[in-house]
């Protein structure tokens, strides 16, 4: 069973949970709320982003102090944790002493299954399975991401299902975990000189200043960079 979940948060860095949302698999309820910061002033860049203000979570308690806090981390010995872009969510969660083991990142598996998209946000991901609600789903929100997540995650799993034919549920399982457990292999180089150039022909010289002299710290392009380094 799966445990569809987004967060958002008061900053990108130093992040602090203010909104989590979440649908186990096999129910129809979601959950959402939000909390406090424990005094922290929203960014307003990440204000922009979620549009959750100062005054939505005045007088709120910050999420360890509640009872959630407890419900969540029992959900989670129970399902498996499926995010976007799951680091971060994981990041978030651990920082207020929930404790996760091998969750599913769509971004990942997105990223493994359809390699040749120009990108592979939820939103995008959305629009390219052609994904419809009845009532939209507020972007960026963290109940209307999980709405959305939980139809992209099924496109996907079913995506895998069709290209691993022969393995069973768990063994489909199993290899999302896996796939989500490092970071990507990435199609196409999209920035610099060899912007639009696949990786697998980006230059061996340049492969090497992305590893070790360039200042990238997207994990994910010096993963790629190494892998085609290193063959």
């Amino acid at each position: 069973m799966y445990l569809f979940l987004d967060t958002e948060t008061h900053h990108t860095e130093n992040p602090i949970l203010i909104q989590l949302a979440y649908k186990p698999s096999d129910r129809l309820d979601y959950f959402s709320s939000l909390y406090g910061t424990g005094g922290a002033p929203i960014e307003i860049s990440s204000m922009a982003v979620h549009h959750i203000t100062e005054s939505e979570i005045a007088g709120k308690p910050v999420f360890r102090d509640t009872p959630d806090h407890d419900t969540l981390q029992k959900l989670l010995e129970t399902y498996t944790l499926v995010a976007h872009n799951a680091v971060f969510d994981v990041d978030v969660l651990e920082r207020t002493g929930i404790e996760v083991t091998a969750p599913i990142c769509t971004l990942r598996l997105s990223r493994y299954l359809l390699p040749e998209l120009e990108q592979h946000k939820m939103q995008y991901l959305r629009y390219y399975f052609g994904i419809e609600f009845s009532e939209k789903p507020q972007a960026h929100d963290a109940l209307g991401d999980v709405l959305v997540l939980e139809k992209v995650f099924y496109k996907l799993h079913d995506l895998l299902k069709a290209a691993e034919p022969q393995k069973d549920e768990q063994a489909l399982k199993n290899m999302m975990i896996e796939i989500s457990s490092h970071p990507s292999v990435l199609y196409m180089c999209r920035f610099g000189k060899y912007k639009g150039t696949l990786w697998s022909e980006v230059p061996r010289d340049y492969l090497d200043w992305v590893v070790n002299k360039s200042d990238f710290t997207d994990e994910d392009v010096l993963y790629t960079a190494r892998y085609y380094l290193e063959r």
